[in-house]
């Protein structure tokens, strides 16, 4: 589910992250995001009616500045098992 909470964020979508009891810090990666609302307690809960609302008046989303480093990402690791085969099957 983060996966896609990061690609909705990536592509500029307003997005909500749940996690109620979150304890482990690398998994608030959410909470440095600009744009996302990182619910984890009932306190937070109360931002919910206003992330609606500006969620419905937001602007059409556009991919943000990070999702250029992204691109072409798929491409590459199939290209880097491809490298790791062949180095492989030259080795047996």
């Amino acid at each position: 589910a983060s996966m896609l909470l990061y690609e909705a964020w990536l592509r500029g979508f307003p997005v909500v992250s749940v996690q109620p009891g979150l304890r482990m810090a690398s998994l608030k990666l959410f909470r440095r995001c600009e744009g996302v609302l990182c619910i984890e307690d009932e306190s937070s809960l109360a931002m919910l009616p206003w992330w609606v609302h500006a969620a419905q008046n937001a602007p059409e989303p556009s991919s943000r500045p990070e999702a250029a480093f992204h691109a072409g990402g798929a491409a590459r690791i199939l290209g880097l098992i491809k490298e790791l085969a062949v180095s492989k099957n030259k080795g047996s």
